[in-house]
């Protein structure tokens, strides 16, 4: 979360629904922002066809029959607080989660409901339900920013599944609301300008790659795929203007595709490097020697007047989670090597997940990151707590809940805090000065969840001025903060969206290996399954470093299940009221084994 100028805006404070808006646009397009905060995976309209898809899979024999009932239950989850989807639907919802449910109801008549829903809902009639929302709630002089912030994720969302770019979004957020030249003044002219951007129109653009020479030994077979190879620049193209992409190395050649559909640049750009990679598959097939390769930047050209824009690759999505400065990382890998404790055979098994999480984080393909990540995810899931009348899928979900979840209210607290640091750090460390706490998490917890800390509190709200989506992130983290039952129902509500996605990640899985596509959300996925697997693996390294508390990775999901049932056990505690000493082991339950 970052605060830009609102320069360009004519009156920011009065028209703060607006700014929450933008702010929440760049934060939900932006490569780095932390999951939580990210838009869903998929919203109900989606969820309908992936129900539908889900069914014909499981005809067709590629994933198992129980996955219906999972799918089912998060389509119909989603569809009963979905305000938009009742706006779209001329059957009432309930009416449709009943036949859904239906115990008795065959497969072919649930199939004939999800497709009457997926029909209301097609994403050019959701997408403008969502801007209309964006807009009544914008207008409104008494705005849900619940509303709003529900109807903007959900666009987000739809933005993507219709083949837009994260990076083009940003972009285009910036552009339109801090960086171009025209004024910001009435909301609904804005937002309209902006929507206008998204026109859902497919262009057709031309890529040029700088590739190794080797591809040039098979430029011949490359047509078939579309791909020009050349020694030579595409002579219809004026790339005069990039000087840099014209130096040629010896051991390089020139790839141009032409006529990619995509949306926008970016998704062009990937549309091409898709393909490359089919070249460079096929490729390997017959030679094993060399890996072909393309470089970074390449060119991407749109129309007979266009400039030619030059594009470097997309953040993989391997690296786009949390990272540690080299510095931190070389101490932290100096720690473990000296304090790691497991025995032989769990310390090989930990190893072995390590390993395939390097290969993941070393490849770009989607489909070998996504695979690797659920085998080392897999593989740590002990065997000997699995009972069996137990599903394989239940017992990894029942086993990595307790630990993905554990901290994950102290999570959301210190991302704030570090976005308190980046927005305002002399004015944050002076609210911070003199309250009580090792951490300035625990400090900030205190100030939020504490009436003596009332001062501070109002101060933090009163500074954020119009840094709308500051405000509204401390206030609803206040609102947990100062309420032990409602922070159960946090992790409640969090258990079952990690849950809905686990199941995502292992449907998906399968259909990778046994139908050969890779469904478009694949990537949105490796980057959940890379969160989870670090999780994993930090707290078996933090319970099996000295002072170790376990000697095998069994040990270490079983302590984890325990503490955290304690943790949710104290939580429901009836009358208990937050004190100084008690606020932080309460609510991030120091006294467990994460201390």
């Amino acid at each position: 979360m970052k605060f830009r100028s609102l320069k360009k805006w004519d009156d920011p404070s009065n028209n703060a629904p607006l700014v929450y808006f933008a702010q929440l646009m760049e934060e939900l397009s932006y490569d780095k922002t932390p999951s939580t905060y990210k838009p869903s995976v998929m919203h109900t309209a989606l969820l309908g066809i992936e129900l539908s898809e889900t069914i014909d899979n499981v005809e067709n024999g590629i994933i198992r029959a129980p996955n219906i009932d999972h799918v089912a239950g998060e389509f119909c989850s989603s569809l009963s607080k979905h305000p938009i989807a009742d706006k779209l639907l001329n059957v009432p919802s309930g009416l449709l989660i009943g036949s859904l449910k239906n115990k008795a109801g065959s497969t072919g008549s649930k199939q004939l409901t999800v497709d009457l829903v997926v029909n209301q809902l097609r994403s050019s009639a959701y997408r403008r339900a969502c801007e209309e929302t964006v807009i009544e709630q914008i207008e409104s002089a008494q705005c849900s920013y619940d509303i709003l912030r529900a109807a903007t994720r959900n666009y987000v969302t739809t933005l993507l599944s219709l083949g837009y770019s994260s990076k083009y979004i940003h972009e285009i957020v910036l552009k339109n609301f801090h960086y171009d030249k025209n004024r910001i003044g009435q909301a609904k002219a804005a937002l309209k300008a902006f929507f206008e951007v998204f026109d859902n129109q497919t262009k057709k653009y031309t890529l040029v790659f700088k590739a190794d020479k080797i591809f040039l030994t098979v430029a011949e077979a490359l047509k078939e795929l579309r791909i020009e190879i050349s020694r030579e620049p595409p002579g219809d193209i004026d790339l005069s203007a990039h000087v840099n992409f014209l130096r040629t190395e010896p051991t390089h050649v020139y790839a141009t595709l032409r006529d990619i559909p995509a949306k926008e640049p970016y998704a062009a750009r990937q549309n091409g490097e898709r393909i490359m990679r089919v070249a460079a598959t096929f490729l390997t097939l017959f030679h094993h020697r060399d890996r072909p390769t393309w470089l970074s930047d390449a060119i991407v050209h749109f129309g007979d007047a266009a400039i030619s824009r030059l594009h470097p690759r997309g953040m993989n999505a391997m690296h786009k989670g949390a990272d540690l400065p080299p510095e931190v990382a070389a101490r932290k890998m100096k720690d473990f090597l000296e304090k790691f404790s497991l025995h032989e055979e769990a310390f090989h098994k930990f190893m072995r997940s390590a390993q395939l999480h390097a290969l993941a984080a070393g490849s770009s393909s989607d489909e070998n990151q996504l695979l690797n990540l659920w085998i080392a995810i897999e593989s740590l899931i002990p065997a000997e707590t699995k009972s069996s009348q137990e599903a394989t899928i239940e017992h990894i979900v029942n086993s990595l809940l307790p630990v993905l979840s554990y901290d994950y209210f102290e999570r959301l607290v210190n991302h704030l805090v570090k976005d308190l640091l980046h927005w305002d750090k002399p004015f944050v460390l002076s609210q911070f000065k003199g309250i009580p706490g090792k951490t300035f998490t625990e400090r900030l917890l205190r100030i939020m969840g504490l009436p003596d800390h009332a001062t501070q509190y109002d101060s933090l709200i009163s500074r954020c001025r119009d840094f709308a989506l500051l405000e509204k992130r401390i206030d609803y983290l206040k609102s947990i903060s100062a309420s032990p039952s409602a922070l159960s129902s946090l992790l409640d509500g969090h258990e079952e969206r990690v849950s809905w996605q686990i199941r995502r990640i292992y449907r998906t899985r399968n259909i990778i290996v046994h139908s050969g596509e890779t469904p478009s959300h694949t990537n949105v996925l490796i980057e959940l399954a890379h969160e989870y697997l670090d999780n994993v693996l930090n707290l078996l390294t933090k319970l099996a470093s000295r002072p170790s508390q376990i000697s095998t990775v069994a040990e270490g999901f079983t302590l984890a299940q325990l503490h955290y049932q304690d943790y949710k056990n104290s939580l429901s505690q009836k009358n208990f009221v937050l004190s100084a000493g008690t606020i932080v082991p309460t609510m991030f339950m120091r006294k467990s084994l994460r201390t």
